[in-house]
């Protein structure tokens, strides 16, 4: 009876057995999950990241009038450098075309379209300073209300407001929006109107 009782069961066992399993596991889970988070937060922060130097971008477009109308000089090297500017603003704007329209299809069609009305301002704008003669002083540096700014600023803002319903709890809430057909990610209509009589 003594030698019996000092046996231990085969439930006993199990546990003994089980308990280091079942809190290894769990601890294989925790870490999983952990990675997973931190994957899904350097993600997002490259995606913040990335439509930041979008707007940012757009944002050096619209100012490019305003340079080509406070140069100082029409010397070639002058010329040139402004020349190098526009192109290099074309190709980033080009690059985040791209970037945005494997990320979001519904959002790369709200930036091209903003692109096309900004294109209209800024390409109106770009050719009267053209046609305007260098400034010669610093009082010429102010040229009041002229330029596509305001016009704009508008269209960037609409795009900015779209951009964030990619992020934390408005993401899955803009799918649900898209689903009744009133996705966030589309330009007003209104706006667009707006913009293009102003221009």
């Amino acid at each position: 009876m003594i030698a019996a009782a000092a046996t231990p069961s085969s439930d006993s066992a199990w546990s003994w057995t089980a308990a280091p399993i079942l809190i290894a596991a769990i601890s294989l889970v925790g870490i999983a999950l952990a990675a997973a988070l931190s994957r899904w937060g350097d993600a997002t922060n490259r995606r913040r990241t990335s439509y930041a130097s979008a707007v940012e971008t757009m944002v050096a477009w619209v100012e490019f009038p305003y340079r080509i109308r406070r140069r100082t000089s029409d010397a070639p090297d002058e010329l040139a450098r402004l020349a190098d500017i526009g192109h290099g603003l074309q190709e980033r704007l080009s690059c985040h075309a791209v970037w945005i329209g494997a990320e979001c299809l519904a959002l790369s069609e709200h930036y091209q379209q903003a692109l096309v009305s900004i294109g209209q301002l800024v390409g109106a704008a770009c050719n009267e300073a053209w046609r305007t003669p260098p400034i010669g002083s610093a009082a010429d540096m102010v040229i009041g209300e002229w330029g596509p700014g305001r016009e704009c600023r508008s269209i960037i803002n609409e795009f900015q407001r779209a951009v964030f319903w990619r992020f934390g709890v408005r993401r899955p809430v803009a799918v649900l929006r898209r689903l009744v057909r009133r996705s966030p990610y589309e330009r007003n209509p209104g706006q667009v109107g707006s913009a293009e009589h102003e221009g």
